[in-house]
């Protein structure tokens, strides 16, 4: 029950948000250090764009000395964390500045991070039912984290995620320690993003606002967020997605996944990601792709025992009551698949490719790695296999 919580939050010491945010980036950096040595870390092909020579411009206008650091790879994997481990502990920058998409901004907490704190840095990094060897016991180097893409709220968490070497599942660095200084949120750096990209870094942001709503350990104020985050994204995504110039769709979706991040820090996510983390490194399906695809059937799996909550959430994004409560509820899972298909977010596991016969590991890999407490039903190895036939199929009810 609510009354009986110790509510404890988790959120940057500052954000800032809006169309030009970036203008700032010198003059807040210096605030963080008296020192004027900056690494900025993105990827390859970040590193040309316009809004990332904008960005040294500012912070070489404030006086900062800058190096960059630009082979981060999407989804990264271990031995991305060595090398930037061992490229940030040899330069020992003043300020780091993360610019680019999830993966960039995770390993933009794991060098400020791994700059402070000594050792292998791999076994910073677990999972679940493999705990990570040991926790950073100082907080990083400063870190501001601009995100170029709507959905991930890496700038917002304290996580930071891996492909673990056998690609049976992701581990994750977690730690307050790890939580940006500034997180700094311009919506005009996504408006680049292609549809695809818009597509499932959208339904990410739509699973960590609904899973963290459904998540055992939500709170008021995780749902209060959620509400307003799901509702700003079904109003929003279509949009972004058919036309990636309309700003205020931009604006709300950057806004709506920056939000999300709460739940996703504090409530954390479910089911969906259990499924979306198993499948994804095994199949390489993007993530946000992986998370839009489980997002529906993680609901369906859960709905039993969040009826009054599903109906809640129908409520606010605007769906009129029909039928029962059970009724409402299912139109609810129904409207997140219909969005997904919109965007073309494939539902079917058999519509990639994926052989029939894998379900029972998949369903074996979920228990063993990705078992979320949290989830509001107990995650039975039958259950998840029944549930993964009817993702085969397509079949949401």
């Amino acid at each position: 029950m609510f009354g009986q919580q110790v509510l404890d939050f988790l959120f940057p010491p500052r954000v800032l948000f809006g169309i030009g945010a970036i203008s700032r980036v010198g003059s807040l950096a210096g605030e963080l250090s008296s020192g004027r040595s900056a690494l900025i870390l993105t990827d390859k092909i970040l590193v040309g764009m316009g809004f990332m020579k904008e960005i040294r411009g500012h912070l070489e206008g404030a006086g900062f000395q800058i190096q960059v650091f630009d082979e981060v790879e999407t989804e990264p994997r271990e031995e991305t964390v060595l090398r930037v481990a061992e490229h940030v502990r040899g330069v020992r920058p003043d300020v780091i500045i993360g610019v680019g998409g999830g993966s960039v901004l995770d390993m933009s907490k794991t060098a400020s991070v791994m700059a402070t704190n000594p050792g292998d840095p791999l076994e910073y990094f677990g999972a679940p039912l493999m705990p990570a060897k040991r926790s950073p016991e100082r907080r990083g180097i400063p870190k501001v984290l601009i995100p170029t893409t709507a959905g991930t709220a890496s700038e917002v968490t304290q996580f930071a995620v891996i492909i673990d070497r056998d690609r049976r599942t992701k581990k994750a660095l977690s730690s307050p320690h790890a939580m940006a200084d500034l997180a700094l949120v311009d919506p005009s750096l996504t408006a680049s993003m292609p549809p695809r990209l818009t597509a499932g870094c959208g339904m990410d942001a739509l699973s960590h606002a609904i899973e963290g709503y459904m998540s055992l350990w939500s709170s008021p104020l995780t749902d209060a967020v959620s509400l307003e985050a799901s509702r700003l994204i079904f109003q929003n995504l279509r949009r972004a997605y058919y036309n990636g110039g309309d700003m205020n769709a931009r604006y709300n979706m950057s806004l709506a996944a920056s939000m999300a991040g709460i739940p996703l820090a504090n409530a954390k996510v479910v089911l969906g990601h259990s499924i979306a983390q198993v499948i994804g490194p095994r199949y390489g399906i993007p993530h946000g792709i992986a998370c839009g695809m489980a997002l529906p059937y993680a609901m369906r799996y859960n709905l039993p025992v969040l009826i009054d909550k599903f109906c809640k959430l129908a409520w606010y994004i605007g769906i009129e009551p029909s039928g029962s409560e059970k009724r409402l509820a299912e139109i609810m899972v129904e409207e997140v698949s219909n969005l997904a298909r919109d965007i073309k977010i494939p539902l079917s596991l058999n519509q990639l490719g994926i052989d029939k016969e894998d379900l029972s590991d998949i369903a074996e890999d979920i228990i063993r790695y990705q078992p979320r407490p949290n989830n509001p039903r107990i995650l039975v190895k039958e259950d998840l296999r029944e549930l993964l036939l009817d993702m085969w199929n397509g079949k949401i009810f």
